[in-house]
């Protein structure tokens, strides 16, 4: 093949006496490092100098073995023989170099997921000294970190607690160990989240640190005290709040309430992990207790990092181009409550109202979804642009959804630890003769082909759009996989069992729709505080179970007979009409 440059180079690796065939083996055979054999002189050149080299074992130690071979006709012996003598010096000197005390460190080159300059490089490696590598953040990661930043002290939905029951006996130690071996076996779980000098954030993945971690025991208090405190506890660590510049962004409390009964919590901000993530935890964070911190009876852990490597061969631009054509002639948001996003009161919490849906009431959905050949979520997603068409008098409305964002095309996904979520805008229209079928298929064809386009940012579907803002509601339908059989392996291998779990997480959006498909459909409204009372979100609740129960009564018909008031309050309203006319 023709040669792409003056010089062509060729390094062999390393060989030692343990290559040689066993057969071979003490009949005198020694190493020879056939590079240095002559050439015929009549052999055409494959570049001006060919250099071959190899690292082969001596009596002293691994030595360098180097050949070169040249153009005569190009170039002389001494030239060469100068060229190699310059190369050895060179390496000699970063030989020395590589021995003296601090040195080494990493260069831009080291870390192709960002674009950093060797300054930041050297001003994180002083302040942060277990660095191990850099990354960019995924575009939720940057969104929620943005909207924790905006809270300036109050309470954070974004700051997740998750609570776990556990009976047995908890050994403290080991579970503090387990802990441990937990945060140093998935990287993601112990970044710093930072800016550059050019005011970009990324991520750094610190080695070498300590996961927070306390015990308390409130066995000794009468029950009633006992969860009081409990409780009490609860609020006050929800309360204190993560630097993202301080590695790592979780904590773990032991608090024993029993003999046999004590409660794991978890506090994390969500820009760690996303709720597929949980159970994978659970199950790690179990074994570790089991073997005691030992990391090796858990199969080889899939890091974050493939993930983001998968997001950084995307091609952007065409992603781009799908959700401009997706959103094409949005010039204005949906809001439900237009007054709310422009509210400075920080939020006080978050409140929850399940819809009343029976047994046969969930039945019949699913059996809808299945006859009309869409998904459950499909279902839930069309049933509240209805219902928010309806309300804001819209027939052409956008509102959020949570997508999963793990790509099939990247291996293990299913089992990875991370923020893969995403938060992206859903567009839902009609027109007055459409029915309800004919806007759940529309609905549902339109996401699939969208579907290779999840991790676009929704900070730039913002800027595309020119609006500041798409929707101030969103819909979060968790249909996660959870592998009981693991889970249940794994509660017997540490000897004691996680259970339950009491869960504290929330969005910064006024209004969610959040449904649960385990172990069948549940749906809440999920609302601020701050921002809608329990009686305002009662009442819809009350109206998306009437647009879900039209629904599953007849598909076929037009969105424009959906009745989404009471009888109560169309009579109300038919009288105050009546009265003004």
């Amino acid at each position: 093949y023709p040669s792409s440059g003056q010089i062509g180079f060729n390094y062999l690796g390393r060989f030692s006496a343990a290559d040689m065939p066993e057969h071979l083996r003490g009949l005198g055979f020694t190493q020879l490092f056939e590079m240095a054999a002559e050439l015929d002189a009549d052999m055409p050149a494959m570049s001006s100098l060919e250099i071959n080299s190899a690292v082969v074992d001596t009596d002293t130690g691994p030595c360098l073995d180097v050949a070169a071979g040249y153009a005569p006709g190009l170039l002389d012996r001494a030239d060469v023989e100068e060229l190699i003598a310059l190369w050895c010096e060179a390496l000699t000197a970063l030989a020395r170099h590589a021995e003296a005390p601090g040195a080494g460190g990493r260069t831009p080159s080291d870390l192709p997921l960002v674009d950093v300059a060797q300054s930041d490089i050297e001003r994180w490696e002083q302040q942060y000294p277990g660095l191990s590598d850099v990354w960019p953040l995924t575009p939720l990661q940057s969104g929620l970190l943005f909207q924790s930043m905006l809270n300036d002290g109050s309470w954070d939905a974004y700051q997740m607690q998750m609570a776990f029951r556990v009976e047995g006996e908890v050994d403290p130690d080991r579970m503090h160990t387990a802990a441990q071996a937990l945060l140093e076996r998935h990287a993601n779980l112990r970044t710093a989240f930072v800016h550059d000098s050019a005011g970009r954030q990324v991520q750094l993945v610190v080695d070498g640190i300590d996961v927070p971690w306390q015990q308390t025991d409130l066995g000794h208090l009468p029950e009633d005290e006992r969860e009081a405190a409990f409780e009490a506890f609860l609020a006050e660590d929800h309360a204190r709040s993560f630097d993202p510049a301080t590695a790592p962004m979780l904590r773990l409390t032991l608090v024993r309430m029993a003999p046999a009964r004590s409660e794991l919590v978890l506090t994390a901000h969500h820009a760690l992990f996303d709720g597929w993530s949980l159970p994978v935890i659970m199950s790690d964070l179990l074994r570790l207790y089991g073997s005691r911190g030992d990391a090796s009876v858990l199969p080889r852990v899939r890091g974050f990092k493939d993930f983001l490597v998968h997001l950084s061969r995307q091609d952007h631009e065409e992603t781009a181009r799908a959700w401009a054509e997706e959103l094409a002639g949005v010039d204005e948001p949906t809001l439900l409550f237009p007054g709310a996003a422009s509210a400075e009161e920080g939020s006080s919490g978050i409140g929850h109202v399940e819809l009343p849906l029976g047994t046969e009431e969930v039945r019949g959905l699913n059996r809808r979804a299945s006859e009309l050949g869409v998904t459950v979520n499909t279902l839930v997603q069309g049933a509240w642009a209805v219902l928010l068409g309806q309300l804001t008098g819209r027939r052409d409305v956008v509102f959020g959804a949570t997508v999963s964002g793990r790509p099939p095309a990247v291996t293990d996904v299913d089992s990875m630890v991370g923020m893969f979520i995403n938060t992206l805008p859903v567009r839902v229209a009609w027109s007055p003769s459409d029915s309800l079928a004919d806007v759940l298929h529309h609905l549902q064809r339109r996401q699939a082909a969208l579907l290779d386009h999840h991790h676009h940012g929704l900070t730039e579907i913002h800027r595309a759009t020119g609006l500041k803002t798409l929707f101030d509601t969103l819909v979060v339908f968790e249909s996660y996989p959870v592998d009981r059989d693991e889970l249940n392996d794994a509660n017997t291998a540490a000897g004691i069992t996680f259970t339950g779990i009491r869960p504290s997480t929330g969005t910064h959006y006024p209004l969610t729709v959040m449904a649960d498909a385990d172990p069948h459909l549940r749906l809440n409204l999920q609302y601020q505080e701050h921002v809608l009372d329990r009686p305002t979100v009662e009442v819809l609740a009350g109206r998306l179970t009437r647009v879900l129960a039209q629904l599953v009564a007849d598909p076929s018909v037009p969105v424009g007979r959906v009745e989404v008031l009471e009888p109560a309050e169309r009579a109300l309203l038919l009288e105050e009409y009546n009265a003004t006319a």
